[in-house]
């Protein structure tokens, strides 16, 4: 079919896709409803270049063409569509039959430029050679692209071919490996038209968001469907990756491989990449040993293509692609199917036996949100398939932070607080009936009357479970945020351990000891207002109430009697004050996190700087003040610099807030801001 490539590339866009119009029959007031935003820009722009789509029915397709060699010539074409073999994760093109008017068969064929490049027929080297220059080209600067290709086809090979595709088409078993079978059958000795290029600008907050998740410990990795240069210009916009990292690019796109595939032979093919992709992963993870030897060595960035991470995720070596990708802060997968992003996931979720979290906003996602510990969807233009799979749903990427920096770290908390604090009040409680059996022989007799035993977790302690599970908060969220180092204590596990469960039981033991002991060995000799001495119940109503530490009932007849509101009083104090002394010590030598942040806090408005900080009468020396100083000189960075991974670890980062370049230094100046370590010291004027 001689004709002008470039018409054949509008028509190609005008006809190739499963777009449906809305409206009127005009190009002004159209509107296009896809299955994707691409779609939707590739048809708008066959409109805005003379080829207007503006009708659809089951069996045809009208185009309104405007000739520009031939000037006012307009004329609306209907072209049969009498195939559509539909774009999916697998085959990852589209492809549409039609006949012309004139009753000439052709097929035209949009996708990936990998899996279109192996279909085409073997001429025209010279508009090959072009095109993938410019595929570079567009991919290095962050654009989505696609090739177009067509092919003629004769009435017999499509009659031929059409009735194996009926019988795909019918049959009730693997009908879609059927159809994909099939398709291969035509898609092939393709003629290349050209390639295409959209711009897909990142959300607003994007690379913000990939920082802050960064300094709280969370390591990103990327699987995108774009091709290779794509991905990584993203990945540098995200601050992924910067010029300061060492990179291991795994890719099929190499000269060997290229020369193996011109070949033809299947066989060799696969066998020859397997090798290359071993001998990679060797020689890259050998590498990266060495770099983590060094004192300061960089850091490292795994780039793989999806031809590439098909061998890799082979059972013989997907271990060492983990103990790879382990060791890189950085990861981009592109060129990834769904069944890839899946296996992945599942790679680092059982491999490395790792809590994992996959966001997307596509249907291509769906299966990678599943396979997740955490699926989160993005509602937007790509359709709510990722959203229905999902755990959470957000609105933008940029919430993610909040999600998980904020909620997330106080549910957390709210979490940890609760258990521990159940088990405590639990174990408290029954611990005071376990020091009353070895005065009753263990005969049995209960130390608490029914109604205390069934109420006390339903009335009696259900309050304060209640509101620290819904209310507790140990910094704001603007802290939270501005400070995500914090985030990594729940990473680590902080307050979750053995260690804090030993220490709530301890108290528990410490505390139901105080409460039995105290009250039935002081109240002996005890009467009540009527001169009887205290009995079972008395005693036991006592000393739940001082479990309880709140008087919600108790018997009439102690109501009237002096030693029981003292017993109240000093039972509580007396039982708490382990708590006070190992909360102090705590707090004073051994302070977590958010109990400096908290320090800092109490001394520093809202939006105080570090000048500020530094007039909270903390005296310091002439060689911390220089230090100071030239940390606040200005430094040039590239233009490629991120910081989502250059930032210093949360050890030194109350370091750079207090403007000390020692850690401990700052540890200690954090420590003497607070009101409570040493008087207070009139401020500088």
């Amino acid at each position: 079919m001689e004709e002008d490539p470039s018409k054949l590339v509008w028509r190609c866009l005008a006809i190739c896709h499963t777009v449906l119009p809305e409206g009127d029959d005009s190009p002004e007031k159209v509107t296009y409803q896809a299955a994707s935003p691409d779609e939707a820009a590739l048809v708008t722009a066959a409109k805005n270049f003379g080829f207007f789509f503006y009708r659809r029915t089951p069996t045809m397709i009208c185009v309104r063409e405007s000739h520009v060699e031939k000037i006012g010539k307009i004329q609306d074409v209907s072209y049969e569509i009498l195939n559509v073999l539909e774009f999916n994760s697998t085959r990852k093109r589209q492809s549409v039959v039609c006949r012309y008017l004139d009753g000439r068969l052709v097929l035209y064929c949009k996708g990936a430029d990998t899996v279109i490049f192996e279909r085409l027929a073997d001429v025209n080297n010279d508009l090959k050679r072009v095109t993938r220059e410019h595929l570079e080209q567009f991919g290095s600067a962050g654009l989505r692209t696609l090739c177009l290709a067509y092919r003629d086809l004769s009435p017999a090979m499509y009659e031929s071919w059409n009735e194996k595709f009926m019988q795909a088409k019918s049959s009730l078993r693997d009908r879609e490996k059927k159809l994909d079978e099939v398709a291969e059958l035509i898609e092939k000795d393709l003629i290349l038209i050209g390639s295409t290029a959209i711009e897909d600008k990142l959300q607003e907050g994007v690379p913000t968001c990939i920082e802050t998740l960064s300094r709280a410990g969370i390591k990103i990795w990327v699987l995108t469907g774009d091709k290779m240069e794509t991905a990584i210009n993203i990945a540098y916009a995200c601050n992924l990756i910067n010029n300061g990292m060492k990179q291991f690019i795994i890719s099929s796109e190499t000269d060997a491989i290229r020369e193996v595939e011109d070949r033809g032979d299947q066989v060799e093919i696969a066998r020859f990449i397997r090798e290359e992709v071993k001998k990679e992963l060797k020689k890259c993870l050998e590498e990266a040993q060495h770099n983590l030897q060094m004192v300061s060595g960089p850091k490292l960035a795994l780039v793989i293509d999806g031809k590439c991470l098909m061998y890799a995720l082979d059972p013989s070596l997907r271990v060492m692609l983990l103990n790879l990708s382990m060791n890189c802060t950085s990861v981009v997968c592109c060129r990834v199917s769904p069944l890839q992003k899946a296996q992945v996931t599942s790679l680092v979720k059982k491999g490395a036996r790792k809590i994992t979290l996959s966001i997307g906003d596509g249907a291509n996602d769906v299966s990678m949100i599943q396979a997740a510990h955490i699926g989160i969807g993005i509602s937007g233009m790509e359709g709510m398939q990722a959203v229905m799979a999902s755990d959470f749903a957000i609105a933008q990427f940029r919430f993610l932070t909040d999600l998980l920096l904020v909620h997330g770290r106080w549910s957390y908390l709210r979490l940890c607080k609760v258990v521990t604090y159940f088990f405590y009040k639990n174990l408290t409680f029954t611990l005071t009936q376990f020091w009353f059996t070895f005065q009753t022989g263990f005969s049995g007799q209960r130390f608490y009357d029914d109604w205390f035993q069934s109420l006390y977790n339903v009335i009696f302690t259900a309050l304060p479970v209640i509101i620290v599970g819904l209310f507790d908060k140990d910094v704001s969220a603007s802290l939270s945020k501005k400070y995500p180092e914090l985030y990594r204590e729940g990473i680590r596990n902080v307050f979750f351990k053995w260690r804090v469960v030993a220490i709530w039981a301890f108290f528990s033991m410490y505390q139901s000891l105080v409460f039995y002991h105290f009250v039935t060995t002081s109240s002996k000799s005890a009467k009540n207002s009527s001169g009887k001495m205290f009995g079972l119940w008395d005693v036991s109503t006592m000393a739940f109430t001082s479990v309880v530490e709140n008087v919600y009932f108790t018997i009439y007849v102690l109501m009237s009697t002096f030693y029981f509101y003292v017993t109240l009083l000093l039972v509580p104090i007396v039982a708490l004050f382990g708590d006070f002394i190992y909360q102090g010590v705590q707090r004073w030598f051994f302070p977590y996190d958010y109990q400096i942040v908290q320090e800092i806090h109490r001394h520093e408005p809202e939006n105080a700087g570090r000048s500020d900080l530094l007039e909270i009468g903390n005296q310091l020396t002439p060689a911390e003040e220089r230090r100071y100083a030239i940390s606040q000189l200005p430094r040039e960075r590239s233009k490629h610099t991120g910081f989502a991974f250059d930032s210093p670890g949360y050890e030194s980062f109350f370091a750079s807030q207090l403007g000390v370049n020692a850690p401990q230094k700052a540890w200690d100046v954090a420590r003497r801001a607070s009101m409570r370590s040493r008087p207070k010291i009139p401020l500088k004027k």
